[in-house]
């Protein structure tokens, strides 16, 4: 069973029904704004089949990669390159090199139809980026089902340059001597 397949159905649908709908009531003139939120699989996904001739699509994330994390466990035993498992989303068909945004979305104003966002480069830059739709696709936390301890010990797989940084810091040593639990 393909579990991507409803996410893609959907968002094929959605983007026609939408780029349709932006087509007729702008009688085909000035394209709108379309947000996204995040280079997840819904974002990326929905980023990829919008038509871009009718939206001025613009990409709001802390990652510049859309990350296919069903495979990122096999990066950390080495089955992988870390490289293989990301795509970059700067140069997947933006109209404009400032239509994606290195920064994080902490705030939202409906009534003025603008997100407030702090660059992930340097937190001291905050901006607002105004949209006609918006689209919320940042993914959500893992679930430890209330188990006790897993929040401080556990490693969730959801963020390679995370997992990079923790799988660089286990001991690994060729002495048996300085290490008995090696076989």
């Amino acid at each position: 069973v393909d579990m991507c397949r409803p996410v893609t159905v959907f968002v094929k649908l959605w983007a026609r029904g939408l780029a349709s709908a932006a087509a007729l009531r702008t009688g085909g003139g000035e394209r709108k704004r379309l947000v996204i939120l995040g280079t997840g699989w819904a974002g990326y996904s929905l980023f990829q089949k919008v038509n871009k001739r009718i939206f001025d699509v613009i990409v709001i994330s802390p990652r510049n990669h859309f990350l296919f994390t069903p495979l990122l466990a096999s990066t950390t035993v080495g089955t992988l390159e870390f490289r293989s498992i990301i795509e970059p989303i700067r140069n997947k068909g933006f109209r404009d090199e400032h239509h994606f945004h290195l920064s994080s979305a902490v705030g939202l104003d409906p009534e003025r139809q603008e997100v407030e966002c702090v660059s992930t480069l340097d937190s001291r830059l905050s901006y607002r980026v105004p949209y006609d739709y918006l689209v919320i696709g940042v993914g959500a936390n893992p679930n430890d089902f209330n188990v006790p301890g897993v929040k401080e010990h556990a490693f969730y797989l959801k963020n390679a340059r995370l997992l990079l940084a923790t799988v660089g810091n286990f001991p690994c040593t060729e002495n048996k001597e300085s290490n008995p639990h090696k076989l």
